[in-house]
Parts: structure tokens; C-alpha cells; sequence
């Protein structure tokens, strides 16, 4: 906030912790889910090896054990700040980090192939009846969790349930002459389960290796007026603009 300009009169601008700061952030931008909060912390455990032990905490690290995390991590912010990962690293150390990530997706492709083979070769196995009986089991549901369902991408069944992140809402757009405020929320899937076949995919890395969707987005419109009679009644409404009834007796009876 100081560097910002916002100055608190009395107050010594002081810095908070890293793990809220992370806090924080997953609570503005949608890509920085769990994943992106763990890597955070990560990356900053190393850079107190750095500061307070002396060691060369890095150099003494694959490329690959932390600078995917380090691009995906700065990846999320740009996103959220318009911008490309470019603008915020030189151009050497996002190639190095873009080459250190293609190693990791080749290790995740095969794995997360094998995990769908597997639910494949399972789904294969199982009778009509009981395809039937675990379509018909609708999992449980969290209060305040959002959860989608999709086509799996193993059996190919309505049956996946893909747990997201909290969303973010877009600016709304506000229609004069309908009256109606147009907005969207966007989710990121965070993890994903099939009742069905039994695959688990366990963070979006995984869930995009398979071939599902990384973002849902949900459309909204509203009334502006719709819902304030809910609220208020005209009675008091009247009351609480300090205005009179008005007068309907124009006096031309």
C-alpha cells in the first residue's frame, strides 16, 4: 500500500509475509490456484536457503526441479496483469525455464497416459449394470465448492467431476436500453475424479496432459431492478427518499 501511495498517518510501512502475500493473490487472480500458491512457497524456502544459510541453494538444483515452477509462478501474475511472462524476466531465463518445462510435460504426457489407460482398461471391465449404478451416484457436494461435470476423458461418460478454484468475475457491462448488467465468473479446474472409471487427476498440469478443459466460464445477466421489491417495499422506499406518496389525482376525473 505504501509503495503504492497509500501512506496511513502514524504508521511505519513495513512488509508482511510471503505466505500472505501468496494468500492474497489467489484471491484475485484465478490461475493462482493451489498449485501456483505451493510453488510460491517453494520458490521462496529456496530463496531463504540463499539469504540465510550462505548455500548455493539453487546451483546445487536441477533446472527442472524449480524453474517451471518459478515461470508458471510469474506466468499467473503476468496473466493477471495483462502482460506476457517477457515483460517481467529476461529473455534468457524464460527460454531456460520454457525448456526445463517441456522436460516435465514429457514426464507428465506419459504418466497421466498410463493413468488414463488404466481407467480405460477398468471401464472396459465393468458390466452394463454396473456403469448404470455409478452414473447414478451423484457424489457428494461441499457447500461453496464449485464443481462441474464433464465428459471424462478415459471412458467418456458424463461422469467426471472437475473441482474448481475460486472464481474470478469479470467487469460487468451494464446495457442501457435492456436494463440488464452482463458479467462472467471464471474457474480454474484444480482437480479432477470420475465416478465412472476411477480416473484421478490430481492439479490442472494433470487435467490438461489428459485433454480436459483448464477454464470454465460462467455467463450471467440481471436485471438491474429485478430482486429490490425483495428487499425493500415501495412503502418504505418512499420513506427512506424522504419523499411523499405521490399524488395520482391529477384532478381530471
Amino acid at each position: 500500500m505504501h509503495a503504492a501511495g497509500f501512506d496511513r498517518p502514524g504508521a511505519n510501512p513495513r512488509s508482511i509475509q510471503t505466505k500472505t502475500v501468496v494468500d492474497r493473490i489467489s484471491h484475485i487472480e484465478p490461475t493462482f490456484n493451489e498449485d501456483r500458491k505451493k510453488d510460491a512457497l517453494f520458490l521462496a524456502d529456496l530463496r531463504n536457503g540463499e539469504l540465510h544459510t550462505s548455500a548455493a541453494v539453487l546451483e546445487s538444483l536441477k533446472p527442472e526441479a524449480w524453474l517451471p515452477q518459478f515461470l508458471d509462478t510469474v506466468g499467473s501474475l503476468a496473466n493477471h496483469l495483462n502482460i506476457f511472462v517477457d515483460d517481467l524476466l529476461p529473455a534468457s531465463i524464460v527460454e531456460q525455464a520454457t525448456a526445463a518445462r517441456a522436460k516435465l510435460d514429457i514426464v507428465l504426457a506419459a504418466a497421466v497416459r498410463k493413468q488414463v489407460a488404466e481407467a480405460k482398461s477398468f471401464y472396459a471391465r465393468l458390466r452394463i449394470d454396473e456403469v448404470a449404478a455409478r452414473l447414478a451416484a451423484r457424489p457428494a457436494r461441499t457447500p461453496g465448492v464449485v464443481i462441474k461435470e464433464i465428459e471424462c476423458p478415459a471412458c467418456t461418460e458424463k461422469s467426471a467431476s472437475v473441482r474448481c478454484g475460486p472464481g474470478r468475475a469479470s467487469r460487468s457491462t451494464y446495457d442501457e436500453d435492456l436494463g440488464t448488467i452482463a458479467y462472467s465468473i471464471t474457474y480454474l479446474a484444480e482437480s479432477l475424479e470420475c465416478r465412472v472409471c476411477n480416473l484421478t487427476l490430481g492439479n490442472t498440469n494433470e487435467i490438461v496432459a489428459a485433454g480436459a478443459p483448464r477454464l470454465y466460464v460462467d455467463e450471467y445477466e440481471e436485471d438491474r431492478y429485478e430482486g429490490w421489491e425483495n428487499t425493500v417495499s415501495h412503502a418504505d422506499a418512499i420513506e427512506r427518499l424522504g419523499i411523499g406518496e405521490p399524488d395520482f389525482d391529477y384532478g381530471n376525473d
